[in-house]
């Protein structure tokens, strides 16, 4: 944990007393994990969930992990879903629900290492958000969801694959209403 606070027996991680800004809730440094079933409230400017690639000591690789069935909601002003740092490979997400996310659902942050490469985004609900999925991907694939927040052009985003610097593509966006 960077600086949350699992509750209810670890159904909620919910932000400390003293939250930090830009400091999120779980960050996933190594590879492998599965968090599932777990509802998340995010501090201000900061992420629930953080996978991060840095191929170093510290931050290695987050790749290979899934995130299964849990709840984004709210929380502090700008806050986050899912966020990638670096650009982690083979993650899936899957049965999620995110929803009033000041920031962004599900963000990109840097492609210091990688373009995200083959994520599957599959059968989440997405509402209220101020973006949805705003990252560059390489051969992934968004399908099955429900989008229910109104993006609105060069700025918010519904669903961009191309969102850091304009790298990504080979994507599949398919069955999505």
């Amino acid at each position: 944990t960077s600086g949350g606070n699992p509750t209810g027996g670890g159904a909620s991680w919910l932000s400390p007393s003293a939250p930090t800004a830009t400091t999120p809730l779980l960050s996933l440094r190594e590879q492998g994990w599965v968090i599932a079933n777990i509802q998340f409230a995010p501090v201000a400017d900061s992420a629930c969930i953080r996978l991060q690639r840095a191929e170093d000591g510290v931050n290695p690789d987050g790749s290979h992990a899934i995130i299964s069935g849990c709840y984004f909601v709210g929380g502090g002003a700008n806050g986050i879903g899912i966020e990638d740092v670096g650009g982690c490979g083979f993650v899936l997400i899957e049965d999620c629900r995110f929803q009033a996310l000041g920031d962004t659902a599900i963000k990109g942050i840097s492609t210091g290492i990688a373009v995200p490469l083959g994520w599957h985004i599959r059968d989440c609900r997405f509402q209220q958000n101020l973006n949805d999925i705003k990252m560059s991907l390489s051969y992934g694939i968004v399908e099955r969801n429900k989008f229910m927040t109104a993006g609105s052009g060069a700025t918010n985003k519904v669903v961009s694959t191309t969102a850091v610097a304009a790298q990504g593509g080979n994507n599949h966006v398919l069955l999505n209403q």
